[in-house]
């Protein structure tokens, strides 16, 4: 075989696998149409707002009457259209009677949101967590992770949620964390500013230790 000869079969096989890794990477249409109404609903202020209420008011919450109350109140406001008329419809009739059972009800809304952003929002402390940053790393990606949630309810919950950023900042899969002050910092007030200051630089400081001390290191972005 020439130079030229073997040149032809490698670039005839790079084709050949290349086409495969395409064929491969296809998304179904049932992950094409999922996509779709993701994007529709991130891309409308609305709906994104919306996502943010659920994830916060109503999935967080701890008691299921709580929740169920606040789910009535969010649809009663109004269902953005971008959710699509299914869903619009679904959750409008589930937020109507959520007072009537609640814990079906939030159990309900997290099986929604966690069915239509899986591969966009994972549990942290779940093994799918882990397989999916291995999947993601070895095709050659860097993820930026962000915890969920921006509503803060108090120090104890910023606390908490300090104590999450740290354990993901920690983790040696993990090289680039995204960090709001106001997810980690609660009660923020530019009238007290060296009060306010003092505690952002408390929370901060131990995040950029734990990124100092993590191998490999961790990028830490304040958005």
């Amino acid at each position: 075989m020439t130079i030229q000869e073997a040149d032809t079969t490698l670039i005839d096989e790079a084709e050949r696998r290349a086409a495969r890794i395409l064929e491969a990477a296809r998304p179904t249409s049932k992950e094409s149409a999922r996509a779709d109404r993701l994007a529709s609903l991130l891309a409308d202020d609305d709906g994104r707002d919306l996502l943010l209420d659920l994830t916060d008011q109503v999935m967080r919450i701890h008691d299921p009457s709580r929740s169920a109350k606040r789910l009535h109140e969010l649809t009663k406001a109004g269902v953005p259209a971008s959710l699509g008329w299914f869903d619009r419809l679904g959750l409008t009739t589930l937020g109507s009677v959520a007072p009537l059972g609640p814990r079906t009800a939030q159990r309900l809304t997290t099986w929604r949101v966690d069915k239509d952003t899986s591969g966009v929002i994972l549990p942290a402390d779940d093994p799918a967590f882990a397989d999916y940053l291995a999947r993601r790393k070895a095709d050659g990606f860097r993820l930026n992770v962000n915890v969920l949630g921006e509503a803060i309810l108090g120090d104890d919950e910023a606390q908490e949620r300090t104590r999450r950023v740290a354990e993901l900042i920690s983790r040696p899969d993990v090289d680039y964390v995204s960090v709001k002050i106001s997810a980690i910092c609660a009660n923020l007030d530019v009238l007290a500013w060296d009060d306010s200051l003092a505690r952002i630089e408390a929370q901060l400081t131990g995040l950029y230790r734990a990124a100092r001390d993590s191998a490999p290191r961790t990028f830490v972005n304040l958005d």
